[in-house]
């Protein structure tokens, strides 16, 4: 075994290194791949608001429809509308305004206290206001937003408070790394191969050789004591 490791430690070291590098380039391609869906919902600090608006923008974060998720206590209700008639309505109002997305999972969010208590949406001075509403005496609001010209913001409510607000993007994932690993590692494994090939060949030369060397020596061993018996 020592002379085995002593002969291919470095036919050996290749193809192991070889697959490393191809198994790191399969894994950027399946196991470690971001995955497509993006879900961000809001901080736990927000969930105890009645009311939460989203900023212009916020539909555009990535190239893909908008899916929006509003759940909380007692009735909810889902108003999409243009992001200047959505600041206006809710001008005076206690609310919290979502700004953009502050990590994988979370929005970022900024409180805004105003002067009145948060009001429904679909109260008469509002709801003709939006181009998109829903409303449910408990559970969720699901809506689908495609991206349009203009500035459009959210508006989620909670009749008892705890509203959660949810958007889910889908964004393109490539995978830069799998093919030049994966060409990487097949090659480090050939190498190593086509070296102990090598390494094979040349050891079994060299071990016919000295076959050989040793059936002479044999040879000229066994013709000297004759050779003796006729001179004498």
């Amino acid at each position: 075994m020592n002379t085995f490791l002593r002969r291919y430690w470095l036919p050996l070291l290749l193809v192991i290194v070889g697959s490393i590098v191809a198994l790191c380039g399969v894994g950027t391609a399946t196991v470690w791949k971001p995955s497509p869906q993006v879900s961000a919902s809001l901080p736990t600090s927000s969930q105890k608001q009645t009311l939460a608006i989203t900023r212009p923008g916020m539909f555009e974060l990535y190239n893909s429809a908008t899916k929006i998720t509003v759940s909380g206590q007692g009735k909810v209700a889902l108003a999409i509308g243009r992001s200047a008639d959505v600041s206006a309505w809710a001008a005076d109002l206690n609310y919290v305004e979502v700004t953009g997305q502050k990590d994988k999972t979370t929005l970022l969010t900024e409180p805004h206290r105003g002067k009145a208590d948060s009001r429904q949406p679909g109260d008469a001075a509002g709801k003709d206001m939006w181009l998109k509403y829903k409303e449910a005496d408990g559970g969720q609001i699901n809506e689908t937003w495609n991206r349009s010209e203009g500035a459009w913001s959210v508006i989620a409510w909670s009749e008892e408070g705890n509203v959660q607000l949810t958007m889910q993007w889908t964004q393109a994932v490539s995978t830069p790394w799998f093919w030049p690993l994966l060409v990487a590692g097949v090659l480090l494994i050939l190498v190593g191969a086509i070296v102990a090939v090598v390494i094979f060949r040349f050891a079994k030369a060299a071990a016919k050789e000295e076959e050989q060397v040793r059936e002479q020596r044999k040879l000229r061993a066994e013709q000297a004591p004759d050779s003796q018996t006729e001179q004498t």
